[in-house]
């Protein structure tokens, strides 16, 4: 915290928290936090049902989101305002060939300072520190820059997946905040890009609806509330069966059956915070109608993931490389594709995938636990690239090369496939988080050990066999599943 007075124990509702926090046995920060995301639901409804003119809906965006980021934050919330102001700044005065790569600098170091800051004075502490939501902000600041760099280029230049986010002039400043500050998903996410953010405050978004109108946010917006429900009920088992456990002696001592049961319930239970604060996000975003998508084409009805955390049943049933980026974290997903991958230079496009997960893993923070999970992911994807090449390809697809199309010829074998691929990635995945929850390079590395390592021998058997006996070549580019 900067700094902190006696005055401000009333101004940031101190007593208030205090007593919270007594009846719900959660500390300060956890109690702020679950205030904001309970409380983001009347101020989204008010923004969807009665605050009426652009104008007006950006000052409404502009105020709820400092009032609720300073009282979360309390004089901490500084840091999102100068880092922000200095995205703008170099946007508004540098030219524009020196702008994506300026603002990428400038907004991770201010980052890194905080990751750095966490690592040294809050080591191993879970607590709700302002370097949490600076990552989100981050995301916001560094696309807002490359859009805006590719307003200044010549469209063909841009890749067409990036069209839709292109700035062709610099907002006012008053706008620009009015997105940094928007409240819906600022503090847990999600958070969208500037365009999207400007044609839902100016509706425009919405014209293929009847008469340009909103449609009803509410019904959509309970089935968001009630995923959160499952979070809120998995973060109180994670007291019963804590992570934490998974670094003592006494689990690294216990049966081996044993330390398989525990790990996969744990490492289950502790994904339940993240839906808890995700689907709150997603229910704010839903009911002030943000995360409006058009309409399906088959079936009319309409889609609520413009912006949103998570595909919940899609991240469940995962069983590919494909589903952390595209199923989980879903917009640091999208700005890691678009703002990372798409972005490198010819010479390391080779290394696009390894360079994308070393980044992550470093927008995360420093602890060794984020770049165990990361670069074992990025070997999983590698080795399930061959997988898909060696085996799906040549005995379960039929390709139609001129379209680049595929469609399944041996359906048994798909399914048998599917259900040894959805198991794998189950046990894998709760295998990798392990050192991702536990943090420091001892306990993850420990936690491994207890299991042999044998989800990384798996892999290791399996790059093997198709780097000395599989087809090397990958094709040209994705084959899409007819």
């Amino acid at each position: 915290m900067l700094f902190e007075t006696e005055f401000d124990r009333y101004l940031f509702l101190e007593p208030v928290v205090e007593w919270f926090s007594s009846v719900f046995r959660l500390n300060d920060e956890m109690m702020r936090l679950s205030i904001v995301l309970i409380g983001q639901y009347p101020l989204s409804y008010l923004l969807r049902y009665h605050v009426k003119g652009e104008r007006n809906r950006h000052l409404f965006s502009l105020i709820v989101g400092l009032v609720l980021a300073f009282f979360t934050f309390r004089w901490d919330a500084l840091h999102f305002v100068f880092t922000s102001l200095g995205v703008y700044l170099i946007c508004r005065f540098l030219p524009a060939k020196y702008i994506a790569l300026t603002s990428l600098i400038w907004s991770f170091s201010y980052l890194t300072y905080g990751h750095w800051w966490r690592y040294m004075y809050e080591y191993k502490l879970y607590t709700l520190n302002w370097a949490t939501t600076q990552m989100l902000l981050n995301i916001k600041l560094t696309s807002f820059a490359w859009s805006y760099f590719d307003g200044t280029q010549p469209i063909e230049k841009v890749t067409r997946a990036l069209h839709p986010f292109i700035i062709k002039e610099l907002p006012s400043v008053f706008h620009y905040f009015s997105y940094i500050f928007f409240f819906p998903g600022f503090t847990t996410g999600p958070v969208g890009f500037f365009t999207e953010y400007q044609n839902f405050i100016d509706l425009s978004v919405f014209k293929n609806e009847k008469n340009g109108e909103q449609p009803d946010t509410v019904i959509p917006a309970l089935k968001r509330f009630g995923l959160s429900l499952i979070g809120a009920v998995g973060f109180y088992l994670t007291k019963v069966f804590p992570e934490s456990y998974l670094a003592t002696e006494e689990y690294l001592n216990s049966p081996f059956l044993y330390r398989v049961y525990y790990l996969f319930v744990s490492v289950e239970f502790g994904f339940t915070k993240y839906y808890f604060a995700w689907f709150n996000g997603e229910c704010s975003a839903t009911l002030c109608g943000a995360s409006y998508n058009g309409r399906d084409p088959k079936t009319g009805e309409i889609k609520w993931d413009r912006i949103n955390m998570l595909n919940f049943v899609a991240f469940l049933t995962g069983h590919d490389r494909y589903t952390i980026p595209l199923d989980w974290n879903i917009c640091t997903g999208k700005w890691l594709r678009y703002y990372v991958f798409f972005r490198l230079p010819p010479s390391l496009q080779p290394y696009g995938v390894l360079i994308t997960h070393l980044f992550s893993a470093f927008w995360h923070g420093f602890y060794p636990g984020y770049y165990f999970l990361f670069l074992t992911h990025w070997w999983f994807h590698r080795v399930d690239e061959a997988f898909e090449l060696n085996v799906m390809d040549k005995y379960v697809y039929e390709i139609d090369a001129e379209k680049r199309t595929k469609k399944i010829k041996n359906p048994l074998l798909y399914k048998i496939l599917l259900v040894l691929r959805t198991l794998h990635f189950y046990i894998g995945l709760k295998y990798w988080v392990a050192p991702f929850r536990l943090l420091t390079l001892v306990e993850g590395w420990n936690v491994w050990m207890s299991w042999y390592f044998i989800p990384h021998i798996f892999l290791g058997v399996l790059h093997l066999y198709f780097f000395l006996f599989g087809e090397q070549k990958k094709p040209r580019a994705p084959i899409k599943q007819a």
